[in-house]
C-alpha cells in the first residue's frame, strides 16, 4: 500500500520548483514598491517647494489687508461718527485710501484694491474700487458697484463682498470673473467692526492668471503636471477638466498623485502617470512574467502526474463531508484505493447510510401527528418560516383554511376518550380526502389547518362545496351509535397588498372559522 504521507512529501518536494516565481515576483513586487516611493518622495518635495513659493504670494496680500484693516478701525470712533459728519468721513476714507494704495503699491501681483462701506448705515456705492485696467501697470479709479442692485445671495456680482460680510471673518474669494474686466481673479477680504457692528469690507485680487502661469510651471517627469482644487476637492484650475467638475473616479486609477493644501484653502495637487513611474518596470516584469509561466508550466504538468490519484479523492471527499455538515446525506462516495483516503472514504460512506437511516426514522417521529398521521405543530412551524421568507421575497399564492371540530368535548363527556379520538381520526380523513393535494397539519387538540397551493389554490371553491357535501353524510361510529361530524372552517386568501406575513393570513382566516362555528351553532343549537 502506498503511504499518504509519501505522496504527500512527493507533492511538497514538486511544489518547491515555485520557488523561483516567487523570488522573482518578490523582486518585481520590492522594486515596484521602490519606484513609487521615489515617485512619490519626488512629488512631495516638488509640492512643498511650490507650497512655500504659493504661499508667499497669499501671505503678501493677506498683511496687506490686515494692514489696512487695523488702521481703518483704529482710526474710525464708531459708525455714527462716519454717518453723522460728512466731512469726517470723506477724510477717513481718503486716509484709507492713501495708506491702502501704498500698501498696495508694495504688494506683488496685487491686481485691484478696494474699500467698500456697509449698505445699511451708508450709500451703497460709497467707498473705492482700484483696479489696473487692460494690461496697464497703473491703478485706475473703477466706479464702485451699488451693492443694493444684487441679492446677498448673489455670489457670481457680489460674493467678494457678503460671502465674508455674513460669515463675519476673513475669506478667500475662489477665482471668479470680474463683472467689470476679462480679469480672472483670486480675492482676499476682511470685514471690517467697530464694535459689533459691520462697518463694510477691505479687500485686494490678484490675477489668478498668474498663479495658472506658476502651476503650469510645476512639471515632473515627462507627463506630470499640477492642478488646483477647493476644499471640497472640486477642480479649480486643471489642464483638462473644466472649473466647478470633479476629477473622474478612474483618475486615481491611473496616476500617482501627491496633495498639499495652502494657506488660502485650495489644494495643490501634483501627479504623473504610473506608467510613466513603472516604465522601466514594464519589461522587468515581463521577463519574469515569462520565466514564471514556464516554470508554472512544468510544475503544474509535474503536480498532475503527482497527484491524479490524491488530490481528486481528497477534492471529493471535501465535498461530502460539505455536504453532510449541511446535513446533506444524500450522497454516493466510494474510493477503491487501499491507502488512508480509500478507508477513510468507505466509513464516511457507511457513517452517511446509518445517518440517513436514522435520521429518516426520527423526521418522521418529529414532523407526523401520532394519532392521525398527519404534519403535527412542529412541522407546521417550520412551514410558516417559509411562508414567511416567500411573502418578504415574492408574491406567492396560496390560502390557509382553518378547521375546528365541533362537539369534541361533548363527545369525551358522553361516549369517552376512545369515541373522542375516533372523532378526530374521522374528521382528519375528511379533510385529508376532499383537500387531497394539500398539506394537513393538526396545530390543536381538535384543530386543523389546510395550505392550499397550486391546483387546491385554484379550485378552493369547488372544493369548499365538495367538503361541505360530504360533511352532511359523514358519521363516526361508537360503540352504540353514529355521531354526525360536524367541522367549522374559515379561509383567507393571501394578498401580498393586504398581509406582510403568514401570521395575518391565518389570524383572518381563525376569525372567520370561529364565526362559521357561530353560525353552525345557532343552525343546530347542541
Amino acid at each position: 500500500m502506498k503511504s499518504l504521507q509519501i505522496k504527500i512529501l512527493t507533492l511538497i518536494l514538486s511544489a518547491m520548483i515555485i520557488l523561483a516565481s516567487l523570488v522573482g515576483t518578490t523582486c518585481v513586487i520590492s522594486t515596484r514598491y521602490l519606484l513609487k516611493r521615489d515617485a512619490n518622495t519626488m512629488l512631495n518635495t516638488t509640492s512643498e517647494v511650490q507650497k512655500v513659493q504659493l504661499n508667499i504670494l497669499f501671505k503678501n496680500i493677506k498683511q496687506s489687508v490686515e494692514i489696512v484693516e487695523t488702521c481703518s478701525i483704529y482710526e474710525a470712533d464708531s459708525i455714527e461718527a462716519l454717518q453723522n459728519d460728512d466731512v469726517f468721513r470723506k477724510e477717513y476714507t481718503d486716509h484709507i485710501f492713501r495708506l491702502f494704495t501704498n500698501v498696495t503699491n508694495h504688494t506683488p501681483n496685487a491686481l485691484s484694491y478696494y474699500f467698500r462701506y456697509n449698505p445699511e448705515f451708508f450709500s451703497p456705492t460709497e467707498g473705492f474700487f482700484r483696479s489696473k485696467e487692460n494690461g496697464s501697470d497703473d491703478f485706475e479709479f473703477i466706479e464702485p458697484t451699488n451693492l443694493n442692485m444684487y441679492e446677498p445671495n448673489d455670489d457670481k456680482n457680489v460674493g467678494w463682498y457678503f460671502i465674508p460680510a455674513k460669515k463675519g471673518s476673513p475669506a478667500w474669494i475662489m477665482p471668479h470673473q470680474n463683472r467689470d474686466s476679462d480679469y480672472y481673479l483670486l480675492s482676499y477680504v476682511i470685514p471690517l467692526y467697530i464694535g459689533d457692528k459691520l462697518l463694510g469690507v477691505a479687500g485686494m485680487d490678484v490675477d489668478f492668471e498668474d498663479i495658472m502661469k506658476s502651476v503650469d510651471s510645476i512639471i515632473v517627469y515627462n507627463t506630470g503636471y499640477a492642478y488646483l482644487t477647493d476644499s471640497n476637492n472640486r477642480i479649480v484650475y486643471h489642464k483638462h477638466f473644466d472649473p466647478g467638475s470633479k476629477c473622474p473616479d478612474n483618475l486615481d486609477k491611473e496616476m500617482i498623485e501627491c496633495k498639499t493644501t495652502l494657506d488660502n484653502g485650495m489644494n495643490l495637487v501634483i501627479t504623473v502617470k504610473k506608467s510613466e513611474v513603472y516604465k522601466d518596470l514594464n519589461s522587468v516584469t515581463l521577463r519574469v512574467i515569462i520565466l514564471c509561466s514556464l516554470v508554472s508550466i512544468l510544475f503544474i504538468f509535474l503536480t498532475l502526474l503527482i497527484t491524479r490519484r490524491l488530490i481528486k479523492p481528497l477534492g471529493d471527499l471535501t465535498v461530502a463531508t460539505e455536504q453532510m455538515m449541511k446535513n446533506n446525506y444524500e450522497f454516493n462516495y466510494s474510493s477503491n484505493s487501499n491507502d488512508e483516503i480509500g478507508i477513510l472514504a468507505r466509513t464516511l460512506e457507511a457513517t452517511s447510510a446509518q445517518i440517513r437511516s436514522q435520521m429518516s426514522h426520527i423526521t418522521g417521529l418529529a414532523y407526523s401527528d401520532a394519532l392521525t398521521g398527519v404534519k403535527n405543530s412542529t412541522a407546521y412551524k417550520e412551514k410558516i418560516k417559509e411562508l414567511d421568507e416567500e411573502i418578504q421575497n415574492s408574491d406567492p399564492q396560496f390560502a390557509v383554511m382553518v378547521l375546528d371540530v365541533n362537539n369534541l368535548k361533548k363527545t369525551n363527556d358522553n361516549y369517552g376518550h376512545k369515541a373522542g379520538d375516533a372523532l378526530i381520526v374521522s374528521s382528519c380523513k375528511l379533510i385529508c380526502r376532499i383537500f387531497t393535494h394539500s398539506p394537513v397539519y393538526r396545530i390543536g387538540g381538535d384543530e386543523f389547518v389546510v395550505l392550499l397551493r397550486n391546483d387546491d389554490y385554484k379550485n378552493r371553491e369547488t372544493l369548499i362545496t365538495k367538503f361541505d357535501n360530504a360533511m352532511k353524510t359523514a358519521k363516526v361510529k361508537t360503540e352504540n351509535e353514529q355521531l354526525q361530524i360536524s367541522i367549522a372552517k374559515g379561509i383567507a386568501v393571501f394578498r401580498k397588498e393586504k398581509f406582510s406575513s403568514y401570521q395575518e393570513v391565518f389570524k383572518q382566516a381563525d376569525k372567520r372559522m370561529y364565526e362559521n362555528k357561530s353560525e353552525m351553532k345557532k343552525s343546530f343549537p347542541q
